[in-house]
């Protein structure tokens, strides 16, 4: 896997560099790990990230990445020198893998190195060394690098040319080579074999500038093999022209990639060959989707990557070569993929270590629980042992107190009651040794109550009481593994111990609860730390890569679209407010602006097709709304009026003197409309882009008709310089302009920035402005991209032309609007107070600094002099450095000097100076500060005639774009491609929404602060008002809020239905808007609010006090919970769905079940189809008809199952799309609710409905009684995937059940899933089952009528056997054909696979095209408890009877069996009195075991018996603890022969066994290679036996 640049990769990613970055600034510099680096780089509307790898790569990148918290030292100390430099070249040195980055025209120079160790160092002009990444000693031909050396470029590869390919070249490189490779071993030292490559390896030592990769392309272009010896070519005059040949291959590779700067590159990939994703992680990308599933791409590895197509990977099996437009991009592609899986493998390495660490520790906990109910258990067993052995124990207890008062010793003691077990006394039998009296006591061994009632039973049936007992004690002792060892207290009488035992256990229980409870703090408590730590270390771990999204052009500046779609723009500074107007304001636009100070003047932008449309009042209102919030009025929560007037009312050219209004400042023309002052609310809301396929879907809630692009052109070209003056952002006023009239048609207003008072003070010292609109402004404009420091080079714009000579001499004609910017955040000192009251300028006292007076913003109209009074003169700009507060004890000093040295003239203090050896360094400063300030004058003089042109030049420009308004021609001079992206980006207006639907594609979620009328359709929004809580704060709490809300906890199942969504879908919406918030930086975030100070107002609840803390009333309480309920329905959705529900008949279960017969039904309907067969029996009103419309009726509705036939085993069926009727089957079955359950229907057409949920054919499923009936929207329909086709073709109708994924709006009901994402679904063969469903006009879901774990049912008898008085109406069809269940198979596994074995065989299947490589996916045992069953019968024990089953295998022998049988029955701990045989094919009848030595027994048929054959007979047995024969009882059952006849008798003789309450069935085994029932039989009898025993 290649890791980092070959010569040949950085030649041609420096060109593309080269021509992308070219003068872009360097806004800022990050770092991402200890070697990896990020430069932000921009400039005005163009913003690029650029990755550096120490070493191995650098590239433009398009994907978002997190930068550490803080720089290191190196990247601080390029920060120092690099920031805000423009990069103005970046190329290759030589051949070598170095690139040169040149900054100011080779004020720095940055070198990459991408060999050995990489490196990047910074030089200045003269390549002395000023930061370098790695120290580099100096070793053999490598020179030293380190700070303060020079930097050697000309001993760099191929530095003055590359060398000419020559014959005389090659052979030169093939003999040095054949001597180093005999030095190292006649081979390369790392080739894997002998003589690997050895010419290609030859040729890359000589011509380094070609890499191996590209020679081994040549290689394969030219047909050679790069393993030719280095002798034979030498010798070979053929050879040697072709490998010249190849060398020049790759001389033209090279040549054609330094044609042009931007070249395809190529990525080599091989498939994936891991272990795809599991099936929840699929699953929730399908709900993701929202679609229909398709078909899962490959995936890819990437192994290397090329600026050519490389010729020796094409045709190589499992290998891709992709392309891409540009090498960059792939590049990017590359490298972000490989870290991509490095941040997603170790996520996941510490996820999983928090779950392993939180499960042993649950484990834990659990074990110790579980010890303490086993502690209750025994003590409980131990006191009903001995209250069931009462007489015993006290014989034991008597026995051993008189021994111990007869003086006895212990000992003794002991012996005597070792010799009297050994004699068989029953008192002395129960007694265990040691005995343990120095405690008092004796321990016991006794059987439990039951052990003790199966002993009397026996007992009683004996024909001899005492030789019976004496045998039952012997048998006992046996068994020792089920008695209890008690400890009896010899103090205490047998009921005393017994109630001993009872307090312990309640002791036991109390300490188990305590237990209990300290175990849940504690695990709480653990588990909280562990998410905790998990957490804090994920935290620290660098996120997932996603793409950086590309931000709209808008976005830079105060934005936001009207509740009718409308764009209303407005500058975040003065600046910005001039781009607005020069740019963007154009004819049809509507100017908008509030007399009131600090408040932006916003424009609206109306629809290009339409420019002279009115603008709706409510667009007008919002945007005034916004206008006003901006300003001080916010913070005074005052109700203030906004204005607009028309785009050409407003103009830049003062009225009067030809003069520009500064920068920021417009003069309006003609009358002000004003607005109604409205309550000052801002919103905080998400704007999700969507795609421009998905918002054609959104016509019905579309705002924003589709925009046209402005194809208007300016007329003329001649004002070049107005679109520098726009775009750069160079320094402010050096002075006060000319006078302004600020009085002329302005209302008087507490709240507006110009009174009479200030104005007066205004005319002899500007008082700067305060506010806080703008703390975050520098990191604001490092992420726009806005670059506020020039080059030297570049001209000064009319702007601060504009400020300097002012407005001319008033606006008698216009009214003069400033924007009211913030002048920035300064406090005045007290001098500087002092000096105001005196009148005086504070520039003349405290002169700013060059870099502070750029930084300042432009002066508003309050701060202008007014006409009145002459403007306040500048500020020199020589003024010397003693005009700052001096130092503290230098004024004194100077003070005493000056009168120390009064009588010195200059000639004398210069002679002094002369004498003490100072004159020549004082002299020499004075001369060149008088040189400077002449200089310096010049200088100034030069600029004011500069700016006094660019003043004229701006003025006309004003004039031709009033004259271009009148026109109706664009407004402002700028290139095509730029005006073309902008009008690409308002294309996608229609495609911002507030609100997504499940079917849209959601491409970008972004943020906006706007007024709360303008977000009336977001589904996310928060309500700002003014309050004390900075915003900074407030915009983190609000999306901490939302990333909470949508990726923690469900989307509960009612919000879900509000919305019109099922439970899925909107959970896989959430998550998609959740990992969109995500993705948002705070930062960017925090700068779109245009206020300091909000107030968090969230609908539902009060939303806290002033200070953002929130008050504990009831009322709050109330609406928190509002609040929680408004946000959990927020994020189902917002669209409402009708929804209809019936009321269903609720019938309780009577003890009284009814058995209807249609045996008569089962023939068919010869010809007809189940309509005409269904509508002629009505028409006949025949007793099966009735019967069938009885139970049609009570499937629809009651919650009441019904028993019908099918062709397998009697089925349990009810209303599949109703909950209650599904939980009806659980209950009467006493079924587990994880075990899902299949769907039958009766036609393909009902199938189809079912897998479309929103087709109009949906209300005829389900009537008006389902809970599924909705109003929904038509979705994409969905098939049955293909892979079934052959299947059904085949087997339908029939005994296979097929799985298929279960549709979004599914209408069955979630019990019959169990929370799974298929269901199972078959059409059964029998023509009475496919017609009561027909009938029911509903699909069932119906598994075996028994109760669970029984065998299943293949009579109507066996149906009412078990499931008596749960149900009420059993339908009779007679026995079933097939006697086992439907096979279910998975064909949306790959391979597919056989689920359940059953009436279709798995050889069968087979046979089917697509089904060749069917797989076994069941177990004949059950599932672990914590497994899914994906299929029924999969994990609990199944078609078990009351009997012990015990299976031989096929090949186990007869005889052996017998013998085996015949111990069990002579095993008086076994416990066999009636045993029962089942036998298929090789056993003889009853084993041969009823022919004895007194000769054969009779055989006495069983005509109880649902089996034809069963026979019985008796057989005289020696237990082994009796001194006399016992008569045992034997059933013999045949199945059959022929594997259909044994699947069909199977579970009736089981069954049969059950009545006849035999102890022990043994049962003989089928091979699964006897037919294709084999598998289904050999199945269900290893899920019935609870003994399986191999051959014998």
């Amino acid at each position: 896997m290649k890791q980092r640049f070959s010569s040949l990769d950085v030649k041609v990613i420096s060109r593309e560099l080269n021509a992308a970055l070219s003068n872009l600034r360097v806004s800022n510099i990050y770092d991402l790990s200890s070697r990896i680096f990020l430069f932000k780089l921009a400039k005005p509307d163009h913003r690029r990230q650029l990755i550096i790898d120490s070493g191995f790569r650098c590239h433009v990148t398009d994907y978002a990445r997190t930068t550490a918290a803080r720089p290191t030292p190196f990247v601080s100390k390029l920060r120092d020198c690099l920031k805000t430099r423009r990069i103005t070249s970046v190329s290759q040195i030589g051949t070598d893998r170095i690139i040169d980055f040149s900054f100011s025209e080779g004020t720095y120079h940055l070198f990459l190195e991408f060999f050995a160790g990489g490196n990047i160092i910074l030089t200045d002009r003269e390549y002395n060394i000023l930061v370098l990444f790695r120290h580099v000693p100096a070793d053999g031909e490598q020179e030293e690098v380190k700070v303060g050396l020079k930097y050697n470029v000309a001993n760099k590869q191929n530095y003055s040319g590359v060398p000419e390919i020559t014959t005389a070249r090659v052979v030169d490189t093939l003999e040095k080579a054949r001597v180093l490779f005999a030095q190292e071993g006649a081979a390369p030292k790392k080739s894997k074999k002998k003589n690997a490559d050895v010419l290609r390896k030859a040729l890359s030592h000589g011509f380094p500038e070609y890499p191996p990769l590209l020679l081994d392309h040549a290689f394969a272009v030219r047909e050679m093999d790069p393993a030719t010896p280095l002798e034979q070519v030498l010798q070979d005059q053929d050879l040697l022209a072709r490998v010249l040949d190849v060398l020049k291959e790759a001389e033209a590779v090279v040549h054609r990639l330094d044609q042009g700067d931007a070249l395809p590159g190529y990525i080599v990939a091989k498939e994936d060959a891991r272990p795809p994703e599991d099936e929840e992680t699929t699953t929730t990308a399908t709900a993701t989707d929202g679609a229909a599933e398709q078909p899962k791409k490959p995936s890819l590895l990437y192994e290397d990557f090329h600026p050519f197509k490389p010729r020796q990977f094409e045709g190589r099996p499992g290998t891709t070569i992709l392309e891409f437009e540009r090498f960059n991009a792939t590049v990017d592609e590359y490298f972000s993929s490989l870290e991509t899986q490095k941040l997603e493998s170790r996520l996941t390495e510490r996820e999983q270590h928090a779950k392993k660490k939180l499960a042993s520790v649950r484990q834990e906990h659990e074990k110790r629980i579980g010890a303490l109910k086993e502690v209750q258990e025994l003590h409980i067993r131990k006191a009903g042992a001995i209250e069931a052995n009462v007489f015993r124990i006290q014989e034991a207890m008597d026995a051993v107190n008189s021994l111990i008062a007869q003086g006895m010793d212990w000992v003794e003691i002991a012996r005597l009651v070792e010799m009297e077990q050994g004699r068989g006394n029953p008192v002395a039998q129960i007694i265990k040794l040691p005995l343990k009296l120095y405690e008092n006591t004796v321990t016991l061994v006794l059987g439990e109550a039951s052990d003790e009632q199966d002993e009397e039973d026996e007992t009683y049936s004996s024909d001899s009481e005492s030789d019976e007992e004496f045998d039952d004690r012997k048998r006992g002792a046996e068994k020792e593994s089920s008695l209890l060892n008690v400890d009896i207290d010899l103090g205490l009488s047998p009921w005393a111990n017994a109630t001993q035992y009872y307090e312990q256990k309640k002791t036991a229980a109390v300490k188990e609860q305590r237990t209990i409870q300290s175990s849940t703090k504690a695990l709480k408590s653990h588990e909280k730390k562990v998410t905790d730590d998990l957490k804090r270390t994920l935290k620290q771990e660098k996120q997932l890569l996603r793409p950086a999204r590309k931000p709209f052009w808008f976005e830079k500046f105060l934005f936001f679209i009207s509740s009718e779609g409308y764009l209303v723009l407005g500058g975040r500074d003065a600046m910005q407010i001039e781009i607005v107007y020069r740019r963007y304001l154009k004819k049809g636009d509507v100017f908008i602006h509030a007399d009131i100070q600090g408040a932006t003047p916003m424009i609206v932008k109306n629809r290009p097709g339409t420019p002279d449309a009115p603008i709706p009042p409510s667009t007008l209102s919002q945007a005034g709304n916004f206008c006003v919030s901006t300003s001080t009025a916010w913070d005074s929560k005052a109700l203030m009026a906004a204005w607009w007037v028309k785009a050409e009312q407003v103009s830049k050219a003062a009225a009067m003197g030809g003069g520009i209004m500064p920068v920021g400042e417009f003069t309006i023309k003609g009358a002000k409309n004003f607005l109604a002052p409205s309550q000052l609310v801002l919103g905080f809301a998400v704007m999700f882009q969507i795609s421009q396929e998905s918002a054609s879907h959104h016509h019905g809630a579309q705002r924003f008709g589709e925009l046209a692009t402005d194809d208007s052109k300016p007329e003329e070209e001649a004002e070049t310089e107005e679109l520098d003056a726009t775009e750069a952002i160079e320094e402010k006023e050096d002075s006060a302009g000319s006078d302004s009239d600020d009085d002329a048609g302005v209302e008087k207003n507490p709240l507006q920035g110009v009174s009479e008072a200030s104005t007066a003070q205004a005319e002899t010292a500007p008082v700067p402005q305060v506010d806080d609109m703008h703390d975050e402004k520098d990191e604001e404009e490092e992420e726009t991209g806005q670059d506020n420091t020039p080059d030297d080079d570049e001209p000064q714009s009319e702007m601060a032309v504009a400020e300097d000579e002012g407005m001319g001499d008033g606006t008698e004609a216009g009214d003069s609007v400033t924007s009211s910017q913030p002048t920035g955040k300064r406090h005045l000192s007290a001098r500087e107070r002092r000096l105001m009251r005196k009148g005086k300028p504070i520039e003349s006292a405290v002169p700013e600094t060059p870099a502070a007076a750029k930084a300042a913003p432009p002066k508003t109209t309050a701060e202008l002099p007014s006409k009145a009074s002459p403007a306040a003169p500048p500020p020199p700009a020589d003024t010397p450095k003693h005009n700052a507060l001096p130092t503290r004890g230098k004024k004194g000093k100077a003070k005493k000097g000056s009168t120390k040295y009064a009588d010195q003239d200059d000639e004398e203090r210069e002679l002094a100076l002369r004498l003490v050896g100072a004159k020549s360094a004082k002299a020499e400063k004075a001369a060149a500060a008088v040189a400077t300030k002449a200089n310096q004058e010049r200088e100034r003089e030069a600029q004011k005639q500069r700016r006094r042109a660019q003043h004229e030049r701006a003025a006309e420009a004003e004039k031709k774009r009033q004259a271009l308004f009148e026109n109706g021609a664009a407004a402002d001079d700028y290139d095509e491609e730029t005006a073309a992206a902008e009008a690409a980006d308002l294309a996608w207006l229609p495609a911002l929404i507030g609100t997504p639907r499940p079917e849209d594609e959601i491409l970008a979620a972004i943020p906006v602060c706007a007024p709360w009328a303008a977000l009336g359709r977001s589904k996310y929004r928060v309500k700002l008002q003014p309050g004390a809580v900075k915003k900074g704060k407030a915009v983190k709490e609000i999306i901490g809020r939302w990333v909470a809300e949508t990726t923690t906890g469900k989307v509960k199942k009612e919000h879900a239905e509000d919305a019109g969504l099922d439970r899925a879908t909107a959970e896989a919406l959430r998550a998609r808007e959740g990992e969109l918030l995500k993705g948002w930086r705070e930062a960017e975030c925090i700068n779109l609010v245009p206020v300091g100070k909000v107030r968090i107002m969230i609908a539902g609840g009060a939303g806290g006090d002033s200070k953002g803390k929130g008050k504990g009333n009831p009322k709050a309480a109330k609406g928190k919970k509002k609040l929680l309920v408004s946000t959990a329905r927020r994020l189902a959705g917002c669209r409402q769905r009708c929804v209809v529900r019936t009321a269903t008949t609720m019938t309780s279960p009577t003890p009284s079940t009814r058995i209807l017969s249609v045996q008569r039904l089962s023939e068919g309907p010869g010809t007809q189809s189940l309509a005409e067969w269904w509508a002629s029996e009505r028409k006949k009103e025949t007793d099966e008809a009735k019967a069938l419309e009885t139970a049609a009726r009570l499937l629809r509705e009651s919650d009441i199952p019904v028993a019908f036939p099918t062709e397998t085993v009697y089925g349990l069926g009810a209303d599949a799309t109703r909950s209650a009727a599904v939980q009806g089957i659980y209950r009467a079955k006493q079924r587990p609710s994880d075990n899902p359950l299949i769907v039958h229907v009766d036609s393909l057409d009902m199938l189809d409905r079912l897998l479309n949920p929103g087709t109009p054919h949906q209300r005829d499923l389900v009537g008006n009684n389902g809970d599924s009936g909705s109003c929904r929207t038509r979705l994409s329909r969905n098939a049955i995937p293909a892979i079934y086709e052959p299947l059904i073709a085949r087997f339908w109708p029939g005994p296979l059940t097929i799985l298929l994924p279960n549709p979004t709006g599914s209408m069955l009901a979630p019990e019959v899933t169990s929370s799974l994402t298929t269901f199972g679904v078959r059409m059964p063969a029998s023509p009475l089952a496919r017609l009561l469903i027909h009938a029911a006009d509903r699909p069932l879901a119906a598994p075996s009528a028994n109760a669970s774990t029984k065998p299943s049912p293949t009579t109507a008898q066996h149906v009412l056997h078990d499931l008596k008085g749960r149900i009420e109406l059993i339908l009779d069809g007679g026995p079933c054909g097939v006697g086992v269940e439907s096979t279910v198979v998975d064909g949306l596994s790959d391979p597919p696979a056989v689920l359940r074995p059953g009436g279709i065989g798995i050889e069968e299947i087979r046979l089917c095209p697509g089904w060749e490589n069917v797989q076994a996916g069941y177990r004949d045992g059950s599932l672990d408890v914590k497994e899914v069953p994906r299929a029924p019968g999969m994990k609990y024990r199944h078609y078990s009877p009351k009997a012990r089953v015990v299976l031989f295998e096929p090949d186990s022998a007869p005889s052996a069996v017998a013998r085996r049988i015949r111990r069990d029955l002579q095993d008086t701990a076994v416990g066999e009195h009636k045993i029962g045989i089942i036998r298929t094919s090789h056993w003889p009848q009853g084993l041969g075991l009823q022919n004895t030595s007194d000769g054969p027994q009779p055989l006495t048929p069983v005509t109880s018996a649902a089996v034809d054959g069963m026979v019985r007979f008796a057989l005289s047995v020696h237990e082994l603890c009796h001194p006399t024969n016992t008569t045992k009882v034997i059933y013999d059952c045949p199945l059959g022969t022929e594997m259909d006849t044994i699947a069909r008798n199977l579970f009736s003789a089981l069954r049969g066994m059950d009545a006849e309450d035999v102890d022990v069935i043994y049962v003989e085994g089928v091979s699964a290679q006897d037919g294709e029932l084999a598998a289904a039989v050999i199945n269900r009898l290893r899920k019935a036996a609870g003994t399986a025993i191999k051959a014998l």
